[in-house]
């Protein structure tokens, strides 16, 4: 609803404060713009790594005890670079996060927010 009304969208997993996955993440909280979408299952955050300073994409998993979901979609992105497949996410990292409580899945960051670009653009062509 907050989107529809031009408000910022509400992830369901990590509150709007900063938060560290396995240690070396930087999530900047929610309300910082660092939601990138939302499904049913998961929420995905713009994140940093501070080891690198790049950016990234986190998953995190909306139910922490349905921890399933990001295992199936872990093996299909470590098959997709097995393959050589240049157009999916690169797997960073992934587990289980004790202190944020979440199933996690770190991949690489491939472009421009595409629920923004189509909000500022309207529909594509």
């Amino acid at each position: 609803p907050a989107a529809r009304m031009g408000g910022p969208r509400r992830g369901r997993v990590l509150s709007a404060q900063t938060h560290h996955i396995a240690g070396r993440f930087r999530v900047e909280g929610r309300d910082a713009g660092a939601l990138l979408g939302r499904g049913q299952f998961s929420d995905v955050y713009r994140c940093e790594d501070v080891q690198t300073g790049a950016q990234c994409a986190v998953k995190v998993e909306v139910d922490p005890e349905r921890k399933t979901l990001l295992r199936l979609e872990r093996g299909l992105l470590e098959e997709l670079e097995a393959a050589g497949m240049p157009h999916a996410p690169r797997l960073i990292d992934a587990g289980f996060d004790e202190a944020a409580n979440v199933e996690f899945l770190v991949m690489s960051l491939l472009g421009e927010n595409l629920y923004e670009k189509r909000r500022a653009q309207g529909v594509f062509s």
